[in-house]
């Protein structure tokens, strides 16, 4: 893995949970992978001007979190 975007360029994160418990709260997922992408990348994520979150149920075993990251063009 690696960062493919300059370090300032305006971000999109997308988060699909898949949880096997329904009571999982999508919420509690967001600032940790936010947090845990500037470590890793060492990107700040005041960059991040738009996140979008997915709840999926799946069977126990199945359980992750896939995330993407992308560049977008905002209008200033």
């Amino acid at each position: 893995m690696s960062w493919q975007f300059e370090k300032t360029a305006d971000i999109k994160v997308t988060f699909n949970a898949f949880f096997s418990n329904r009571a999982s709260d999508l919420d509690n997922v967001l600032k940790p992978s936010l947090d845990a992408l500037q470590k890793v990348f060492e990107w700040n994520d005041k960059y991040c001007y738009e996140i979008a979150a997915y709840k999926n149920l799946v069977k126990r075993g199945e359980e992750r979190l896939e995330i993407n990251v992308e560049e977008i063009n905002r209008q200033q």
